[in-house]
Parts: C-alpha cells; structure tokens; sequence
C-alpha cells in the first residue's frame, strides 16, 4: 500500500518478539529503519497509521489522547480497545452484525452504549462511494475487520487486478486524511 514507507515503530508486551520483528523488517526492505517502542503510549505519539495484531482477550488500551489528529488504526485483533475508546472513534468495520459479537471491542461499545449508532459505517460503504473514507480530518478512524483475513486479502487482490483492467470500481487514494507524513524527513 505504501511502497515509500520508510520506517516502523514496533511495540509488544515482549520486548524480544519486538526485536526479532524489527530485524525480519530490515531483512525484507533494503531502506527500511525498524525501531522497538518502549510502550503503546509512544507508538500512538508517533504514528499516524497503527495496526494492532494481538492475542488479547480483554482491552488493554484504554486512553487514545496521545494519537495524533487525523490517526487511523487498524483494529485487526479486535479486542484491544475499551469501549469507551471506541465510542469516541470514527468506526469503519467490515460487516456490522459480525462484528458486534464474541466480545468484541466494538461487541462491548454495543453494550455499553445500547445501540450500534457509533458504527459510522462499513468497508463496502467506503469502497463503493457512498461514504467518506473518513468522517473528518481530525478524528481517530478505527477499522475493525471481523474475519478479515488472508483469504479475504487474496480474494481482494483478485478482484483489484480485474477491476483495473476492466476500469471498473472506485479508487481510493488513502485513508489518512494526508499522506504527505510518508515522504522522507
């Protein structure tokens, strides 16, 4: 998606997974800096696009203040946010009954607030036009992919390559509000 990208900031709980993480990065790009973060806070304070890839059963993230305006973060693991954090997102999820079940983070702002208002919309909403990528520049967009997986990704990729050689479909440029933080400083 980013083929300019030029650094990461990486964090885990155990500070060598971070580690051997960082070091498969720099393998796998000639230009790329990988560094290990001393804690989430500082991952937030730094990056304006985070995916969060856990085995987390219950949140552990429970304060967003330190994102930057604008920051998307890309809920894979699903049950990392609090409630709370998520009711104040600008939510994008990929199926809103899947999603809001098992426990889920956006499942516990379902229960928390008693409705699904907070959802602003889905992937299919954003990819087909009908919605904004983005609810404004400022928010802290949260895409949470309930089953969303490689398969999803390969079945993705295929349906790109015809859509470009068919010229059909909707080409969306990016999900930050500016991407102008990916060249190199």
């Amino acid at each position: 998606v980013y083929p300019d990208i030029k650094q990461f900031l990486c964090y885990d709980i155990d500070v060598e997974r971070a580690r051997q993480f960082t070091s498969k990065l720099r393998g796998s790009w000639e230009k790329v800096d990988a560094t290990v973060a001393e804690d989430v806070r500082s991952v937030l304070r730094q990056c304006k696009l985070t995916a969060i890839a856990t085995t987390a059963l219950t949140p552990s993230i429970a304060d967003l203040s330190e994102c930057l305006p604008g920051s998307t973060i890309l809920h894979t693991s699903l049950r990392d946010l609090a409630p709370e954090v998520i009711l104040e997102c600008d939510n994008i999820v990929d199926d809103v009954d899947h999603v809001c079940r098992a426990a889920t983070s956006v499942h516990l702002a379902e229960q928390l607030s008693g409705n699904r208002d907070f959802i602003r919309c889905t992937l299919a909403d954003i990819t087909s036009g009908r919605r904004p990528a983005r609810r404004d520049s400022k928010s802290i967009a949260v895409f949470s992919p309930f089953g969303l997986g490689v398969l999803d990704m390969a079945v993705a990729q295929l349906v790109v390559k015809q859509g470009r050689e068919q010229q059909e479909g909707t080409v969306i440029e990016s999900f930050l509000p500016d991407s102008s933080w990916l060249a190199d400083d």
